[in-house]
């Protein structure tokens, strides 16, 4: 906005209607990242329990794609189009489907312990194609959210709570980064996260000690 408004200026100066830049003197402001808000572990238990005990014949899959993307940190577009050749023995390929991820790059999630739990659970003889039948599960999470009182989080927010709790596992930035699809090396993800990276070296110091 500040280029544009100085470009303006320089227009206005060119043809002598003005002979100063006001603009010269505006700052830039740094753009802060704002830290996304995401549920509590036990919140996230909750709302999965809410959405499954919902009298709907899509409630139990709608739960499961809201911790499929818990669990991988995987767009809801990505999460809808795995399908069971995705899943292997350590790992879940992220393709995209046809419209491919969001960088165009497939790329590797390892499946973590609850991951393999549910997909242990939802897991039958035979399963091919898509593990997922519905579109989004946004309106489930959205209903879940307005009953139990608390934010509206929306799939995306099950990508942030993924990122948010591999850092806090201690689970290095480049590493999430490379899980999550992003290009950048974790530069975003220190720019969001990074308090989270500081608070766990914090802990870590905690635990040093010179006494023999």
């Amino acid at each position: 906005m500040l280029d544009t408004v100085r470009k303006m200026f320089d227009l206005l100066i060119e043809r002598g209607i003005r002979s100063d830049d006001p603009s010269s003197r505006l700052k830039r402001v740094p753009v802060r990242p704002e830290v996304p808000e995401v549920p509590s572990r036990a919140d996230f238990e909750r709302v999965l329990e809410n959405v499954e005990d919902q009298n709907s014949d899509f409630a139990v899959e709608s739960a499961s794609f809201i911790a499929f993307m818990a669990f991988s940190g995987a767009r809801v577009g990505e999460a809808r189009n795995v399908t069971w050749a995705d899943i292997g023995k350590t790992h879940i390929t992220i393709t995209g489907g046809a419209d491919g991820t969001k960088n165009k790059e497939v790329r590797q999630v390892p499946i973590i312990a609850p991951m393999r739990e549910l997909l242990e659970a939802m897991n039958y003889d035979g399963a091919a194609g898509r593990l997922f039948s519905i579109h989004s599960p946004r309106f489930a999470l959205s209903g879940a959210c307005r009953r139990l009182g608390l934010p509206h989080y929306t799939p995306h927010t099950m990508r942030h709570l993924f990122a948010t709790t591999s850092i806090e596992s201690g689970v290095p930035i480049p590493t999430v980064a490379r899980w999550l699809g992003h290009k950048c090396g974790g530069a975003l993800l220190m720019r969001v996260y990074g308090h989270l990276r500081d608070q766990h070296s914090l802990e870590q110091a905690a635990k040093v000690d010179f006494k023999a």
